[in-house]
């Protein structure tokens, strides 16, 4: 009995483990500070699902299908950097990007 508890926790942790990128928590969304650094986001967010530049501006784009453990909806992270730092960040439930303000020029 010990050993078919076991296996059944052991399964349940590999399964939990291989969905656990899939989420992204509303602490790491709140965590994200505009002046950051690349390397700080990276860490808290992880790399990026899509990467976009166009001189100075840089945008990371993170796709979670299946947004939080407590909101299923899909959520979508834009953040964006110019030089190492974070200039803006933006989310919104579903796939479809709404229109963004002109970035700043510096």
């Amino acid at each position: 009995m010990k050993w078919k508890c076991l296996a059944l926790c052991l399964f349940v942790s590999v399964l939990n483990a291989g969905c656990v990128s899939y989420y992204v928590s509303n602490k790491q969304m709140m965590d994200i500070r505009k002046g950051m650094t690349v390397e700080e986001v990276g860490r808290i967010l992880g790399e990026p699902d899509y990467r976009r530049f166009e001189g100075d501006l840089e945008e990371w784009e993170y796709r979670r299908d299946k947004g939080t453990p407590f909101t299923p909806a899909p959520v979508t992270i834009i953040v964006q950097f110019i030089g190492n730092e974070v200039i803006s960040m933006d989310t919104y439930s579903g796939g479809d990007r709404p229109a963004l303000p002109p970035h700043p020029v510096r």
